[in-house]
């Protein structure tokens, strides 16, 4: 190994660990984001349901939200199939009545206000100029996602982990282990140990009378970046299974991935081209 690279790091230099951390996707940085064809993009869930909920606009100009602000009742009953089922939904724990009951498709609604592909004024919602411009490219509609989902959105919204950067900081190593170890099933263990690994000081906020701090970050990072990120993008395929009051979450990438994710190797030099 170079005397650059950092075996922490799985052979990455720090100054490509910067990158990856404060740069990513942009020019130089190990990861990149390749152009999707249109077939590719109906691969991801999220982007099913984002596009629904654009086609509804673009048909009616307009969207009248409820009083407090929340999608229509019989708009989130459309989106909701169209994303990744969810398990206190499908077993009937939970009853689809409103956005607040479903996590994706709250989430539908949230990533196209970061992204500026809308804008609401007293209960309504339209399009703005710039998202008229972006619905028109399905290709530049799910990169402006991707953005806004892994480097404007707070991954820990939806949970109660006290820590507040497990799993968004280091999202590029993330697609980096998946790209590298992804082709075959593993546990979220696997990966948990090898993000704490290059990460170890966000293991100061996991505390458990029950469980080790890397079974309690193991957690939190599993559900905030498989569970919440990967899978809903359509990035990851899943399996989980019970052990002893723990569930062991199996994950693999999937072929959108590929299609998708370009990352280069520690020590080879990124493609002066990408990220533009």
């Amino acid at each position: 190994m170079d005397k650059n690279q950092h075996d922490d790091f799985e052979g990455y230099s720090p100054n490509e660990m910067h990158l990856l951390l404060y740069w990513l996707y942009e020019r130089g940085c190990p990861v990149q984001l390749k152009p999707l064809e249109a077939k590719d993009c109906g691969l991801s869930p999220l982007f099913r349901q984002v596009n629904y909920l654009i086609e509804t606009l673009q048909q009616e100009g307009k969207l009248k939200l409820t009083a407090t602000g929340k999608l229509p009742p019989k708009l989130v009953k459309e989106l909701y199939p169209l994303g990744y089922p969810e398990y206190t939904i499908e077993k009937g724990i939970s009853k689809l009545s409103k956005e607040t009951d479903s996590e994706s498709v709250q989430l539908v609604h949230i990533l196209l206000k970061l992204s500026r592909i809308v804008k609401e004024q007293k209960q309504v919602m339209t399009l703005t100029k710039n998202g008229q411009k972006i619905t028109l490219d399905d290709n530049q509609l799910i990169q402006e996602l991707m953005l806004s989902f892994s480097l404007k959105y707070n991954l820990g919204y939806f949970d109660g982990y006290p820590s507040k950067t497990i799993g968004g900081l280091g999202i590029g190593f993330t697609l980096f282990l998946l790209s590298k170890y992804g082709e075959t099933w593993r546990t979220h263990l696997f990966y948990a140990e090898k993000y704490f690994k290059a990460f170890p000081f966000l293991l100061e906020d996991c505390h458990s009378p029950y469980r080790s701090p890397l079974e309690v970050g193991a957690s939190c990072y599993s559900s905030r970046v498989f569970l919440r990120f990967l899978l809903k993008m359509g990035l990851i395929d899943y399996s989980s299974r019970w052990e002893q009051y723990t569930e062991i979450i199996q994950i693999k990438k999937t072929p959108l991935f590929d299609n998708w994710i370009s990352v280069t190797a520690p020590g080879r030099p990124s493609d002066p081209t990408s990220g533009e």
